[in-house]
């Protein structure tokens, strides 16, 4: 089975060369959308099949490949009957660094605030001890009780701030709270600052796009382009699109009793039996030779070169 991948593989990155070898055509012809969804699609299945050969059988992992190989066919057939998807697809990604970048910066200002509550009870714990001198008895009593509320301190910190939790043990909450408040906070609100320009500059590419401004209702507002161009389907509207939605079923009852916390992924061996394997990368085979033969539709490859991919 490791040979037939190897195979496809092998073939993926020759696609790869003739679509890379022909960027300027694509470029001529104002279709640098379609040239870069192609490239890194086939990228994408390029490296999670490496991946996959390198991890040797792991179920997890080979499930969550599955998947996502399954959801790029779906995304390749939509591409082929749908024209808005290829600019739905490239253009998104910027309203994706954004909203991430964003929710970061959310969680580090709450960070910051909560942080306040242990700077106080490490400074409640440290005025206990700071007044003592020359009373060892007492020293080595208070330091000891010390030590046993600052381990509570950190135990009850541990359940309650989510990030750079080891820093916060190592560097002490109030110097903890300094570096994040005075590099990293403005470091990621500079990056959203700069996210939020690129966002800008392509709206206003986008709005001189005449084949994008007659296929979505933008009316010339910028504000209107990024809602216009998210896809708000679940996977199960966009399988159905693409008459595949048995098999999403089928797929996604698969995947989702290993890829959650369930009682089979939990008891069961972290290994694929032979015979899973063989089912599994049947799968992925199939799902990968389809997306490069609806990516050679897609280009229209059959322009430049007789590339043909036959079933592995």
């Amino acid at each position: 089975m490791d040979e037939k991948i190897d195979k496809l593989i092998l073939k993926e990155k020759e696609l790869l060369s003739l679509i890379t070898s022909n960027e300027m055509f694509y470029v001529s012809l104002k279709q640098t959308e379609h040239y870069g969804l192609s490239i890194n699609i086939i990228n994408k299945l390029i490296d999670i099949k490496t991946n996959l050969l390198a991890n040797n059988g792991n179920v997890i992992f080979t499930y969550s490949t599955l998947r996502y190989v399954f959801e790029t066919l779906i995304n390749s057939k939509l591409l082929l009957i749908e024209p808005k998807q290829t600019y739905k697809l490239y253009y998104f990604i910027y309203e994706h660094h954004i909203g991430k970048t964003d929710r970061f910066i959310k969680v580090l200002k709450n960070e910051i605030s909560l942080i306040e509550k242990y700077i106080k009870l490490e400074q409640n714990n440290f005025e206990e001890f700071k007044n003592i001198t020359n009373d060892n008895e007492r020293f080595q009593l208070t330091s000891e009780k010390m030590n046993e509320t600052e381990k509570l301190i950190d135990e009850q910190a541990e359940k309650e701030l989510t990030i750079f939790f080891g820093d916060y043990k190592f560097n002490g909450y109030a110097y903890q709270k300094t570096l994040m408040e005075k590099e990293l906070l403005p470091k990621y609100l500079e990056k959203l600052k700069g996210l939020n320009q690129q966002k800008k500059e392509i709206s206003k590419q986008i709005l001189l796009n005449s084949t994008m401004s007659a296929l979505f209702n933008f009316k010339r507002q910028p504000s209107k382009i990024f809602a216009e161009l998210k896809d708000i389907r679940s996977w199960n509207c966009k399988a159905k699109a693409v008459d595949l939605e048995n098999e999403y079923l089928q797929i996604y009852e698969l995947c989702s009793a290993i890829m959650h916390s369930t009682s089979y992924s939990l008891l069961t061996t972290k290994e694929l039996e032979y015979g899973e394997k063989q089912f599994v990368t049947d799968l992925l085979l199939k799902y990968s030779t389809e997306i490069i033969k609806n990516i050679e539709k897609y280009l229209n490859l059959k322009q430049f070169a007789k590339f043909k991919i036959n079933n592995i």
